[in-house]
């Protein structure tokens, strides 16, 4: 046992009092007295950050919604044009008509003005019906929610539980951090099941032990490709001092609790526990601690220039969920050429397919035109035979 620990192991200190977890290990070498901190284990994460706008204009609807959309889309056209063609036939040719209704279900579909190709009432009943479907119920949606993703861009799924982390660390190579000979490095050693799991990916990477919090919370700052465990309530008062909007705090893992460590059959180990029951039932020691992360913040703002807002210091009960800031609460963006770049994106993507499309139709009409000349030229020469003198008598005859 090294450390602080360590000398009470050795007799050469008689007690610790800090921000000291219980764990099974210290509890081996050293007494622990009643608790002083109820804390909640947790991991921090890199702030999630905003989607790309490219793709605006196909997040109103889930991945899953497209493909049905699509489908009816392409075969809008088709059945209507099976329910005409079998009540009033076709009268203008069935190519013609074909396209008709292919197109009538295009418009439709683009929200513009069409002509039904049918004057039967059954068809206007049935066009009636998608029209009012397409243009109240998809389109209204659709312009709905592309207008609040526009004004308000989405942002990346945040990570709350282990196993999405463990998750991100197999796929997205994040990298977890520890503080030494702390209560989370003692979990992560010894769990089982997801701990373990994260155990196994931790030791694979370089380094992953840092000397403090704080050292690890300016690297998940700094570089979104780090997290940090450790204490909840310690994360939620040092949000306050590195701006809470570069971090994001994950769920509630476990519950720990942080005591004084005693030399082991300390003899006045008692009076202290008399001491910090009636603390703690008086709720003094959750003020004590407000009190001096406060002071703390006072000592950072008389160094260094923080946001007076970013400071604050709210009360964090045990039981109780940590109030961060509101997403509800931040302004809108204004429209910018980022963030309608995915219309013009569609906008390039059309153009294009409508310049090949143009292409292969005017090499296509250029070879109808020479194969119909080649026809021409090669055709055979047929000699019309004149009729006899005494047939074309009677041909003038009937004539006349």
């Amino acid at each position: 046992m090294q450390g602080v620990l360590g000398l009470i192991w050795q007799r050469e200190a008689d007690w610790f009092v800090g921000d000291l977890s219980i764990t099974y290990e210290r509890n081996l070498v050293v007494d622990f007295s009643f608790l002083t901190l109820v804390d909640n284990e947790a991991f921090l994460t890199h702030a999630p950050g905003r989607l790309n706008e490219a793709f605006s204009l196909i997040r109103p609807f889930h991945w899953s919604v497209w493909p049905l959309l699509l489908i009816t889309v392409i075969f809008s056209g088709p059945i209507l044009y099976i329910l005409v063609d079998t009540t009033d036939g076709h009268p203008q040719g069935k190519s013609m008509l074909y396209w008709k209704c292919v197109w009538w279900s295009v418009t439709v579909f683009l929200q513009q003005a069409a002509i039904i190709p049918s004057e039967n009432n059954k068809i206007r009943f049935v066009a009636g019906l998608l029209m009012l479907s397409v243009t109240y119920v998809i389109g209204d949606m659709y312009s709905a929610s592309l207008t609040s993703i526009l004004a308000r861009p989405p942002k990346e799924p945040p990570i709350n539980t282990l196993n999405e982390l463990s998750e991100a660390m197999r796929d997205s190579g994040l990298q977890l951090l520890v503080e030494v000979q702390s209560a989370s490095q003692a979990m992560l050693e010894n769990g089982t099941g997801v701990y373990e799991e994260l155990s196994q990916l931790v030791t694979r990477q370089r380094e992953y032990l840092i000397g403090s919090t704080e050292k690890g919370m300016q690297l998940v700052r700094d570089n979104k490709n780090y997290a940090v465990i450790g204490g909840r309530e310690t994360f939620y008062y040092d949000i306050k001092r590195f701006g809470a909007q570069h971090f994001h705090l994950s769920e509630k893992l476990n519950t720990r609790y942080s005591a004084i460590a005693f030399q082991r059959a300390c003899p006045y180990r008692d009076n202290f526990d008399d001491v910090l029951m009636r603390l703690f039932e008086g709720g003094i020691l959750s003020k004590i601690t407000e009190e001096e992360y406060q002071k703390l913040n006072d000592k950072l703002m008389g160094s260094e220039k923080f946001d007076a807002v970013s400071v604050v210091i709210e009360p964090v009960l045990e039981g109780s969920e940590p109030q961060q800031e509101d997403d509800d609460k931040q302004l809108t963006i204004a429209m910018s050429m980022k963030t309608l770049q995915g219309a013009f994106y569609v906008l390039a993507i059309g153009s294009i397919l409508a310049g090949f499309l143009l292409l292969i139709e005017m090499r296509s009409h250029d070879k109808w035109k020479n194969d119909k000349r080649i026809k021409r030229i090669k055709a055979p020469f047929v000699y019309k035979q004149k009729a006899p003198i005494k047939f074309q008598n009677r041909l003038y005859d009937l004539k006349e």
